[in-house]
């Protein structure tokens, strides 16, 4: 009878948790792989994105570690600590980084997107229209996504306060503390929107959510 591969423990740092989380890996698996294993795990965390390609690991010296290569040739101790840490994003000619930690998440499907820059604009994807760079989320594949406009929405920052503009004629309605605050229905209608604010799109299924995580 072939004996049980032994399994590495470690202590993975997640953004969004307050601790390392253990993890029991086989040293079969590379870097790469156990990204992923550890977005599916976390699923829930509102701060962690659904793309493994998204991140790297950083040894306890703050060294990114190669991501083709399997835990067991890294010849780690039980009990190291590798940190998962999102890649840099390249920021479009026409955006600026974003200064604080955003995201939408869509709140049925339970996925996270970061938003590096502002202007940052949802819809979906077309080479027939410019600033295909600043979409940060493309709703082309996802359910009733054909019902969203190409350029939907936008989120800018205005004043030190974040707004939402619509950029078509296709609504929203932004919801706060589960009621609706105002639905924009015009092209260039915009609306400052808070941390925790729903945008639902109305002629679909879509309910995004604004997730704000404060530097420090």
């Amino acid at each position: 009878m072939a004996q049980a591969t032994k399994r590495l423990s470690l202590l993975i740092r997640i953004p969004g948790e307050d601790e390392g989380q253990r993890a029991e890996a086989l040293p079969t698996l590379t870097l790469q792989q156990l990204i992923a294993h550890t977005l599916r795990e976390f699923r829930d965390n509102e701060l962690l994105v659904g793309n493994p390609h998204a991140y790297s690991l950083e040894d306890g010296a703050g060294e990114t570690l190669p991501l083709d290569i399997r835990l067991g040739e890294l010849m780690l101790d039980e009990g190291t600590t590798l940190t998962l840490v999102e890649k840099p994003q390249p920021i479009p000619k026409k955006a600026q980084r974003a200064a604080e930690r955003l995201y939408l998440r869509e709140v049925r499907q339970s996925e996270s997107v970061r938003l590096h820059w502002l202007p940052a604009v949802v819809g979906r994807r077309s080479e027939q229209l410019a600033d295909n760079d600043l979409l940060v989320l493309d709703l082309s594949n996802w359910p009733s996504g054909q019902r969203v406009s190409r350029r939907h929405v936008a989120l800018v920052q205005e004043d030190g306060y974040y707004v939402v503009q619509l950029l078509s004629a296709n609504p929203v309605t932004l919801w706060r503390n589960d009621q609706p605050v105002v639905t924009l229905s015009e092209e260039g209608e915009r609306h400052p929107i808070e941390a925790g604010d729903l945008i639902k799109f109305d002629r679909s299924d879509i309910q995004l959510k604004f997730i704000v995580q404060k530097a420090g």
